[in-house]
């Protein structure tokens, strides 16, 4: 009773978020990849057992790609439509901002959690406006949001207990976090270099059963790196596979540093909070070094902003990078310097694939921004008035993702209750709403189904038993 009273505030934030999550997730709906992973080998059956999952996913494995574990996780829950993720889901992404917030208070050494962090953690998450179809697509959301929680799981672990102790216990999580996702499995590796080169820096003795934690990781990269599917995909692209690893990086790397750290864009101001909050930081060091840093990074920033040219934002990751390191050698937090390292290689491990443009393990990214920023604006997130600030774009940013789906759910309803009447008319002609431009961005593919030549349009006449012979139209509703 006393901790429910003490921590008021945070529990109701927490109940609002829960709550308002499940009501925006019940009015998305399936789309993308969700359709044909439903169907068994992508054939016209169900899946509808755990059996078909595995199955269908060593088929995966040999055919589209090593995310093994995690699309097994995707289409078992699809198995329930989307009504088991429209909960879960919610839940995972309240836990994962949970977690930052444990995370900046460990760093911050806060007493106790403080319902402030939470509330800006879920304000900035909440303004990931483009990120909104990776969070409300059910396959996106678990390669990201979920893979997410198992990440930050692990390096609050880490953070908290090191990782120089139960050296079997460790290997098995670092096996379980990496095999689950490429990314996981660029981030592990840099962390366990890191931890090893950082303790060398430090002149500390390196135990020999470190070992295990390369054979955890060897296990995993073999099992992703080798996977059939992987080698396949890599060659679908011809005109890419056909570059060499020159051309292929100076064409990549400018587009992949400007999705990363593009500050003019207002839909995701993530990337322009954490070059505020690292410039805001370094001057409040009374420090000549700190003081020409912060000075650097503006300039570049400003530069980058002006002539908008991908290889001077990518001039600006590396002047964000060092410029982070530097608050945390000030701050004696070396072991975070390991973590910065491995989510900005993370991002630009995708220079060397031909989707490198996709821009999604920015999502992985940005969740770690918001981390630093919340550490890096601790002391003005304690002054006596920020609370009011904090409380009122919670409520507004609440308020706009509830409307935002709220508009989605009604035309999701109105296609459905279309679909229902095509079919009990067996007419010819199927006429669906079409999603209006300004909420278009917030669901993947909304308009798929009026492509006939989209990988899952078959599948979408499969999921609503419509005849394949129907001709699907869009129109906007008058």
């Amino acid at each position: 009773m006393k901790f429910l009273k003490k921590h008021k505030v945070l529990i109701i934030s927490i109940i609002i978020l829960l709550l308002t999550l499940i009501y925006t997730s019940f009015n998305t709906f399936l789309s993308n990849d969700d359709l044909p992973y439903m169907f068994f080998y992508r054939g016209n059956k169900r899946i509808t057992n755990l059996i078909q999952v595995i199955k269908n996913q060593v088929a995966d494995y040999k055919h589209i790609n090593g995310r093994f574990f995690i699309h097994c996780i995707i289409q078992a829950l699809l198995i329930f439509d989307k009504k088991l993720w429209s909960i879960l889901n919610p839940l995972v992404i309240v836990s994962l901002l949970l977690l930052i917030t444990n995370i900046v208070k460990l760093i911050t050494k806060e007493k106790s959690i403080n319902y402030k962090y939470f509330i800006l953690t879920t304000i900035l998450f909440l303004l990931l406006f483009n990120y909104k179809y990776i969070i409300y697509w059910v396959s996106g959301s678990v390669n990201y949001i979920w893979v997410s929680l198992a990440l930050f799981t692990f390096i609050f672990y880490y953070l908290k207990k090191g990782i120089d102790n139960n050296y079997i216990l460790n290997s098995i999580v670092i096996l379980m976090v990496s095999i689950l996702h490429e990314m996981s499995l660029v981030f592990m590796i840099i962390f366990i270099i890191g931890h090893i080169v950082l303790k060398k820096i430090k002149h500390e003795s390196i135990n020999k059963k470190t070992i295990y934690y390369f054979i955890a990781i060897t296990i995993s990269t073999l099992f992703i790196m080798l996977s059939p599917g992987n080698r396949s995909r890599m060659l679908t692209d011809t005109t890419w596979a056909s570059l060499n690893i020159i051309e292929k990086i100076k064409l990549s790397l400018p587009v992949v540093s400007y999705n990363l750290f593009n500050i003019k864009d207002y839909y995701n101001i993530i990337p322009l909070v954490l070059i505020i909050s690292i410039i805001y930081n370094l001057l409040t060091y009374k420090e000549k070094k700190a003081s020409i840093l912060a000075i650097l990074l503006f300039i570049i920033s400003f530069i980058s902003v002006i002539l908008n040219n991908g290889y001077l934002y990518f001039l600006l990751a590396i002047m964000s990078f060092i410029c982070i390191s530097y608050i945390h050698i000030i701050n004696k937090n070396y072991n975070l310097i390991i973590i910065s390292l491995g989510f900005y290689a993370m991002v630009y491990s995708t220079i060397i694939v031909p989707n490198y443009m996709d821009g999604r393990p920015n999502l992985f990214f940005y969740m770690y921004a918001i981390t630093i920023v919340s550490i890096f604006l601790n002391k003005i997130i304690n002054l006596k008035y920020t609370k009011y600030l904090l409380l009122i774009m919670f409520i507004f940013t609440i308020g706009n993702e509830i409307h935002i789906y709220k508009e989605i759910g009604n035309i999701h309803h109105k296609r459905l209750e279309r679909i229902e009447e095509c079919k009990e008319s067996n007419c010819n002609i199927l006429t669906l709403e079409k999603m209006p431009k300004k909420y278009s961005k917030y669901h993947i593919d909304s308009n798929s189904p009026s492509n006939k030549k989209y990988y899952t349009y078959r599948f979408f006449l499969q999921y609503y038993n419509l005849p394949k012979d129907i001709n699907i139209k869009l129109e906007v509703e008058k």
